[in-house]
């Protein structure tokens, strides 16, 4: 209450308070309305735009993770590791991308606490793949370069599997439609009159992407809770808008078990925007 006296701010301008979590900030809601009513009587109570919106579709990327993608997750984890804790190791890298004529960059942290982090570092991982493979290679030539870490023994036997390349590339073709919503609210402007427009147009951009058009389109904002996920409302394998370079390195072999992780991936992070972006929370149409 200091911080508004001493900035000059009349509490009865105030139109709400944010929180991370729906049971975050529930004492200060409480007492923020108390002082407000103390000097204005005539007060109507604060406006409740629910929780973070941000923190809630960040979290939905992670349950997709959870279904589909978690090799790709931690090879990101391992390689930033193994470049961090080993300058040898950084040099070696360093000469190899000399030696391929790739640009000299480093591995991008990713962090379990903030899941879409993911984008950035499985980009440069792609970016990175050819030098990163050959890298593996000679470190196995060299008995006195071979790294006893789990970490490396989990990065050997990941660059192996053909099915890596499909998680990095879906990965890569899906977090773009999260970063844009999240970098949208990253500022210093008031937005929350876009919130409900810029939810909605997040939650009908994704699930047109494995659900049949017509059922998404038929269906208003406010109701988008209500859309029946199941397989028969879904796209066709070869609809699935899974982004080309991941198509690409789908091989025949692994394909029924590369798009049912996949939808399942979909599914679940569709499941979890119903369930928690407030759709029917009308103060925010």
């Amino acid at each position: 209450m200091s911080a508004f006296r001493s900035d000059n701010v009349p509490l009865t301008q105030l139109l709400t308070v944010g929180s991370g979590g729906p049971n975050v900030n529930k004492t200060i809601w409480r007492e923020m309305e108390q002082k407000i009513w103390e000097v204005y009587p005539g007060f109507q109570g604060l406006v409740d735009v629910g929780t973070c919106n941000i923190h809630i579709v960040q979290n939905s990327f992670g349950k997709g993770l959870d279904k589909y993608g978690k090799d790709a997750g931690q090879l990101v984890i391992d390689l930033h590791s193994l470049s961090r804790y080993s300058a040898a190791h950084r040099e070696d890298y360093r000469k190899l991308q000399l030696n391929l004529d790739v640009e000299i960059t480093l591995f991008i942290k990713h962090s379990g606490l903030w899941w879409l982090s993911i984008g950035p570092a499985v980009r440069r991982v792609l970016e990175e793949w050819k030098a990163i493979v050959q890298f593996i290679k000679f470190l196995k030539c060299d008995p006195k370069k071979i790294l006893q870490s789990a970490a490396f023994k989990r990065v050997q036997g990941t660059v192996k599997r053909a099915e890596i390349l499909v998680q990095l590339n879906f990965i890569a073709s899906t977090v773009t439609l999260f970063e844009a919503f999240i970098l949208n609210f990253h500022n210093d402007e008031p937005k929350i009159h876009i919130i409900y427009e810029q939810m909605a147009d997040l939650r009908k951009k994704f699930l047109l992407r494995f659900m049949k058009g017509e059922r998404v389109k038929a269906v208003r904002a406010h109701k988008l809770s209500t859309l029946d996920l199941a397989r028969h409302s879904q796209l066709s394998d070869g609809d699935l808008m899974i982004g080309e370079p991941t198509r690409q390195e789908l091989k025949e072999d692994q394909q029924k078990a590369q798009l049912l992780g996949i939808r399942a991936f979909f599914t679940a992070v569709a499941a979890f925007l119903q369930t928690r972006l407030p759709f029917e929370n009308f103060s925010l149409a």
